[in-house]
């Protein structure tokens, strides 16, 4: 009796030695996993830093660079450079590029929500199919506002094109302002 107790305690004694250096070996393997876990996971972390300083660098460029363009049509506008065939020009060409906006999707087919309101679709169709000098100047500048938004929010080149557009319709109707005001002080002057 005394062996078989002994031979059923030696097993038992086997088998859980067994079992304890399995559990400290799975324990190491666990560690480990653990360990490169967290590093993936600061990795990652990283990673999407890095991304997020890409995204607000590429808004920052966008944002400067419709607001370069911006300064430099002004310059032109307030000298009286810009002329009603250069408005009409982008005016026109901007107009096409809208139309996928109607059906709620973009067109490179990603089937990404549409970025533009009801009312900044229907606002924008009036104001392109306008003739450039019904359009007032605050109009210019909602729509120089959602081109500007549409570009450097959602990075849709469109929007740069519409911000163009617009700065240059403004700029047509600043600059017939300037050529007015100079004609009427030259008027002035000779009589």
């Amino acid at each position: 009796m005394l062996e078989v107790f002994l031979s059923f305690l030696g097993t038992v004694i086997t088998v859980i030695v067994s079992i304890a250096t399995l559990a400290y070996w799975l324990g190491k393997k666990f560690s480990k996993i653990d360990k490169e876990l967290e590093l993936l996971n600061k990795r990652i972390d990283l990673t999407n830093k890095r991304i997020d300083l890409i995204d607000k660098s590429l808004r920052n460029l966008s944002l400067a660079s419709t607001e370069a363009h911006r300064v430099i049509v002004d310059f032109l506008a307030l000298k009286g450079l810009i002329e009603k065939n250069e408005a009409e020009y982008l005016s026109e060409r901007v107009r096409g590029i809208f139309e996928v906006f109607k059906s709620g999707f973009l067109s490179e087919g990603a089937f990404k929500l549409n970025p533009l309101s009801r009312k900044e679709i229907e606002f924008l169709k009036e104001f392109l199919s306008k003739n450039i000098d019904e359009i007032t100047i605050e109009e210019a500048e909602r729509a120089y506002e959602i081109g500007r938004r549409l570009f450097v929010k959602d990075l849709d080149e469109r929007g740069f094109l519409l911000a163009m557009a617009a700065t240059y319709i403004r700029g047509y109707l600043v600059s017939r302002e300037v050529r007015k005001r100079k004609e009427a002080r030259e008027q002035r002057q000779f009589t």
